[in-house]
C-alpha cells in the first residue's frame, strides 16, 4: 500500500493490520509514534530524520559527524540548517499546537536527545524501551524507517524538491527548513520564509469560493505564469517587492483542484518575475496585483494538459 494513502486512511500500519483482524497490540504512545513515522517520514521526501533513526536502530549513540557523512554518501540535499531542521522535526518542535497535526498527536515528547556539547544523538529512553519490549512495535518501526529510506531515492537531487512530485504545504515548510508548521489559512496562496517564496496555485477553484479570492491564476503556456497577489495589496506592498526582488527562491506548486480536501500540489520548479509585468487591479472592490513569471523548466506535457484542460 502506498504510504501516503495509508497515512490518509489508517494513520499507521498497525491500525491497518488490526483492521485486517491481525493480533497486533501497541500502546497508545506507540500508536502515536507510528503515526508520526507514517505521516511525516515514510514518504521518503527527506533523508535527514530517517537516516538518524536508522542509525539509532543499530547503535546507542550517533555523532553529528557520522550522520553528515552518511547523508553526503547517500546524496542528500544539505544546507547549514539541515540538522537543525531535522532536530526541530524529531523533537516535535516543528509541529505547532495551533496547526494540525500537533505535538500531542505524535506523542508529545521528543523522539531523540541531542547533546550539543558532544554533538551526539540518542533515542528517547521511552522509545528505546518500547523497541526492546514490544516485538510488533519494533518490527513496524524498523519496517517504516527502512521503507522511508528506500522511497527517498526518488526524491534525491540538488534541490529540496523534485520536479513533478507532489507536496503538501506542510511538506514545503519542513523541506525548506522553516521553524514550524503553519495552518493552511496562514499560508494561503503563498508564504515567504527568510529564503524562499512558496507559491501555491489551484487551477479549478471551488464553486462556492468567495469572489474576493477567486483569482484567475493561470499558465499562459508551458513556461509562463500569470499570478495574482492576495487581496488588499498594492504595487508598493512589501510582499510584491519580495516577488520582484530576486532575493527569494520562488518555488511553484500547482494542483488541478482543491476538491475532496486535496492537500497536495505538483512541484513545477522555480520561477522568476517578469520585469515590468506587475499591474494594479481590483477584484470585488479590493485592490490586488497581477504579475507574470517565467518558469525555470517547461511544465511536463501531461501535467500541462491536466492543469489546462477545460480552462
Amino acid at each position: 500500500m502506498d504510504p501516503e494513502i495509508l497515512a490518509n486512511k489508517q494513520k499507521n500500519y498497525a491500525r491497518f493490520l488490526q483492521k485486517m483482524k491481525e493480533d497486533v497490540v501497541v500502546t497508545d504512545q506507540e500508536d502515536k509514534w507510528l503515526t508520526f513515522l507514517t505521516a511525516e517520514l515514510l514518504n521518503g521526501k527527506r533523508l535527514y530524520e530517517l537516516t538518524l533513526l536508522e542509525l539509532l536502530l543499530n547503535q546507542q549513540t550517533v555523532t553529528g559527524k557520522e550522520l553528515l557523512s552518511l547523508l553526503k554518501a547517500r546524496g542528500a540535499y544539505l544546507k547549514d540548517w539541515s540538522l537543525w531542521s531535522m532536530r526541530q522535526v524529531l523533537s516535535l518542535q516543528f509541529f505547532s499546537e495551533k496547526a494540525a497535526p500537533n505535538r500531542a498527536g505524535y506523542g508529545g515528547e521528543s523522539l531523540i536527545n541531542w547533546d550539543e556539547t558532544s554533538d551526539t544523538y540518542t533515542l528517547n529512553i521511552h522509545l528505546q524501551k518500547a523497541l526492546k519490549t514490544n516485538e510488533w512495535f519494533a518490527k513496524l518501526w524498523r519496517d517504516g524507517v527502512t521503507t522511508g529510506v528506500l522511497r527517498s531515492k526518488r526524491y534525491l537531487g540538488a534541490t529540496p524538491f523534485k520536479l513533478g512530485e507532489k507536496y503538501t504545504r506542510k511538506d514545503t515548510l519542513r523541506l525548506t527548513g522553516y521553524k514550524q508548521n503553519l495552518t493552511p489559512l496562514n499560508i494561503g496562496g503563498y508564504y515567504f520564509t527568510d529564503r524562499e517564496g512558496l507559491i501555491f496555485m489551484t487551477y479549478d477553484k471551488a464553486e462556492n469560493i468567495q469572489k474576493s479570492i477567486d483569482y484567475e491564476d493561470r499558465l499562459l503556456d508551458d513556461q509562463h505564469l500569470h499570478y495574482y497577489s492576495k487581496n488588499n495589496r498594492r504595487l508598493d506592498s512589501s510582499e510584491i517587492k519580495k516577488f520582484q526582488s530576486g532575493d527569494y527562491e520562488l518555488q511553484l506548486f500547482v494542483q488541478k483542484s482543491g476538491a475532496d480536501d486535496n492537500k497536495t500540489f505538483y512541484y513545477l520548479g522555480t520561477m522568476k518575475y517578469t520585469p515590468g509585468s506587475a499591474r494594479q487591479e481590483e477584484i470585488a472592490g479590493k485592490p490586488i496585483v497581477s504579475m507574470n513569471f517565467t518558469l525555470a523548466h517547461p511544465v511536463e506535457h501531461n501535467l500541462y494538459e491536466l492543469f489546462t484542460k477545460g480552462n
